[in-house]
């Protein structure tokens, strides 16, 4: 009997989290890894972490970094809470904060070793133009949009990824 009744308080306590994945859009997204932005996503994120010395990397808002790690496994300036925290944490809440806000933290990114920044063209926050003397280019993916394929942000059409090396 007491096995059901902390059977039943473990459920009772996990309710409002089901509820709140079950509201939440960005949980029940699907999402397609083969699609050529993610490709493009994919093969930035993996040229600015060759070599695990060259730091974390940050994205823009509407680069999902869940799924851009998951495809790339390069390291970023992101965690889930309840998972394993990165070595700086509060230079990493930082630095999430900044990115939610539409802007990077260049302290916090110093503070974490955050050495790379990928952008993408249809992303509101335009970072290449406002940081344009922070940042220098390393590379770009150009990629197309599929029929109906919309960005986080509801962006729809082609554009450009592009990996951007923090300067000193």
């Amino acid at each position: 009997m007491a096995a059901v009744a902390v059977s039943i308080a473990i459920w009772g306590v996990s309710v409002p989290d089901w509820i709140n994945s079950v509201r939440d859009g960005t949980m029940q997204a699907s999402w397609n890894p083969s699609t050529e932005r993610e490709s493009a996503i994919t093969a930035m994120a993996r040229e600015g972490s060759l070599d695990a010395s060259t730091g974390l990397l940050v994205t823009e808002r509407c680069v999902d970094n869940r799924t851009a790690k998951v495809t790339s496994g390069s390291p970023f300036a992101y965690y889930h809470l309840g998972m394993a925290w990165p070595a700086d944490k509060d230079a990493i809440d930082d630095i999430i904060s900044a990115r939610d806000a539409g802007t990077l933290d260049f302290e916090a990114m110093k503070s974490s070793d955050t050495r790379f920044v990928l952008t993408d063209s249809n992303c509101a926050t335009d970072w290449e133009s406002v940081y344009a003397d922070r940042l220098e280019r390393v590379s770009t993916a150009d990629y197309g949009l599929s029929d109906g394929e919309v960005i986080l942000d509801g962006t729809q059409g082609d554009g450009r990824i592009t990996l951007w090396r923090v300067a000193d």
